[in-house]
């Protein structure tokens, strides 16, 4: 008689939330995330950013953390992704109720754009761009993880190969 087949349906390609994003990670105990110095409020484009959080084990187990940065550029002129993972370190053994110091350093050309040459698709420009430029230290995406947030704002805008 005839086979029944069961492949099952094909994969949705919904524009929902993954369910497992990017950044995403299991572990044994929770973080808490807290500025231990201010980032800047202002930033020339040619400007790194050095960003340092204190990360504290609220938990029950010792473990190690992901602290990620990520970048959001909301007042980009040019074609920017909506985040992008722009530093991040790994911490070992952070027992229950302790406190580590971690300090990240998110460099221009992390938030930098591509500015399309008219001339030739193979000059590739990339500027710094001027406004806000928003960086998110957590444990995963922003509004994924704990974590915390601040934004810069550039100051102008300005070619990388020209930092």
């Amino acid at each position: 008689g005839p086979r029944s087949s069961s492949r099952g349906s094909p994969p949705s390609r919904g524009g929902g939330e993954p369910t497992i994003a990017f950044g995403d990670g299991l572990s044994y105990t929770s973080f808490a995330y807290a500025w231990a110095s201010s980032p800047p409020a202002t930033i020339a484009p040619c400007d790194a950013v050095s960003l340092v959080v204190n990360v504290t084990n609220t938990g029950a187990a010792t473990s190690d953390e992901v602290v990620q940065v990520y970048a959001e550029v909301p007042d980009a002129a040019l074609p920017a992704p909506n985040v992008r993972l722009v530093a991040f370190e790994r911490i070992r053994d952070v027992a229950p109720g302790a406190t580590t110091t971690v300090t990240l350093t998110v460099s221009p050309e992390s938030h930098a754009s591509v500015d399309p040459d008219p001339a030739s698709v193979y000059n590739e420009r990339l500027v710094v761009e001027t406004g806000r430029l928003v960086l998110s230290v957590g444990g995963g995406q922003p509004g994924r993880a704990p974590g915390v947030a601040a934004t810069v704002n550039v100051t102008s805008a300005r070619l990388l190969g020209e930092c």
